[in-house]
């Protein structure tokens, strides 16, 4: 008699889960729509003061930067890993890729272990044949790079 019981306060609890992500959902969105009318307020406070100041306005330079860290946070992991490669002029290791990953504005956030999505999208690249394993003597993998004759360019229309 116990197994029902607690099947239904499982239950309770996923929609308890469920409604209280539901609500943070619809905080989350008002924030979103609070900051950008903010946002819009601020730019037409600096147009107007840099007028006064009869100097240029920097607040383009700074929304095309977020724009662009937004592009990139947007793109696949997979091209992502691509494109850190085919800028490093050595073999990079996982952990390397990583810090590449988010220097590129690539938010790790989203996944629980940010490690195992690389180490398998690597090897799904290697099997891709666009990334090849670098061992040590001992035959261990220490880094990755990519393949001779692969860079983001041709990769690019491939699935990430």
């Amino acid at each position: 008699m116990d197994a029902p019981l607690e099947t239904n306060e499982t239950s309770s609890d996923y929609l308890s889960a469920l409604v209280a992500a539901h609500d943070e959902l619809e905080r989350v969105l008002k924030q979103r729509a609070d900051l950008d009318k903010r946002m819009l307020e601020l730019k037409k406070t600096i147009e107007g003061l840099a007028a006064l100041c009869d100097v240029e306005p920097w607040a383009d330079a700074i929304e095309r930067d977020a724009a662009a860290a937004a592009d990139a946070s947007r793109s696949g992991i997979t091209q992502a890993i691509r494109r850190a490669l085919s800028e490093s002029k050595v073999p990079l290791s996982p952990t390397e890729i990583r810090s590449a990953l988010i220097a590129q504005g690539i938010s790790m956030a989203r996944y629980a272990n940010e490690m195992v999505v690389i180490h398998n999208t690597l090897n799904r690249l290697v099997k891709q044949n666009e990334v090849v394993r670098v061992q040590n003597p001992s035959g261990q993998i220490v880094a990755y790079t990519l393949r001779k004759g692969t860079g983001t360019a041709g990769a690019s229309g491939m699935r990430g």
